[in-house]
């Protein structure tokens, strides 16, 4: 300890240390325990071409869900299911690719020019799969793009080869929360859809949570010395003594 430094002033400053130190050790467990949970949703971009990838708690719509006339607006009446659509499809109920169910979506109203060449599909929690059936018009080009928080993570071109020919569409084990359809070039931008189908990411385990829980603890990484405490140092100073010489009770004057 510095000769000018008191020992509430040393106490002090070991508190801070042992403070900065502990707080050191939950950044550091924190780190490690988000990894384990961050750690699968490494994005390998890959496209889903088919439905296999989706497990058993994997959410489908294939527009029959709700009864609603056909060239109903569609933004957030499948809401309650976990999608919305911006700023909207359409439900169609007279284009039906050979397999697919009764009613599918539009990106465009029946008998109209009336279209929205750019669809999001914005699911209320984050994916790692989503697909659906897809078709288009031959000769036209669509932009399929994963976007999670407001940024592109993957994406890619699809190009419709025959007139209403169906494809699964989507991705797949990549993490995102919003789908967006958007025709890029060719004469058509009309496309319709089905069998709407995601898969939430899912929640931490519990051993997780509670390792998580026991690392935010304020007194986690706190450690006890052993021993009986030890008294502070003192400068060394000059024996007090009275007017004739002779010590004071052997005190040491400051």
């Amino acid at each position: 300890m510095p000769l000018d430094m008191s020992p509430a002033t040393a106490s002090g400053l070991a508190r801070a240390r042992s403070r900065e130190r502990r707080w050191a050790r939950f950044a550091l467990g924190l780190s490690a325990i988000l990894g384990l949970v961050l750690g699968s949703s490494v994005a390998r971009a890959t496209p889903a071409t088919d439905f296999s990838f989706f497990g058993p708690d994997a959410i489908s719509l294939d527009f029959d869900e709700i009864r609603l006339s056909a060239g109903t607006v569609l933004t957030t009446q499948y809401a309650g299911f976990g999608v919305e659509f911006s700023p909207n499809v359409w439900l169609e109920d007279n284009r039906r690719p050979v397999g697919w169910d009764r009613r599918n979506i539009a990106n465009f109203l029946t008998g109209t020019s009336i279209s929205n060449p750019s669809v999001d599909f914005l699911f209320s929690r984050t994916v790692d799969a989503a697909a659906l059936e897809f078709a288009g018009n031959a000769g036209n080009d669509f932009l399929f793009e994963a976007i999670l928080g407001g940024s592109v993570v993957e994406s890619f071109m699809h190009a419709q080869a025959a007139c209403c020919t169906a494809q699964i569409l989507g991705f797949e084990d990549i993490e995102f929360d919003t789908l967006c359809i958007t025709h890029d070039s060719g004469a058509s931008p009309f496309f319709i859809g089905d069998a709407l189908t995601w898969q939430v990411v899912p929640e931490p385990g519990p051993a997780l949570l509670v390792a998580l829980g026991l690392a935010l603890m304020p007194g986690s990484g706190r450690t006890r010395r052993e021993g009986p405490p030890q008294a502070a140092p003192t400068r060394p100073g000059r024996l007090a003594t009275r007017a004739d010489g002779s010590p004071v009770d052997g005190s040491r004057a400051e």
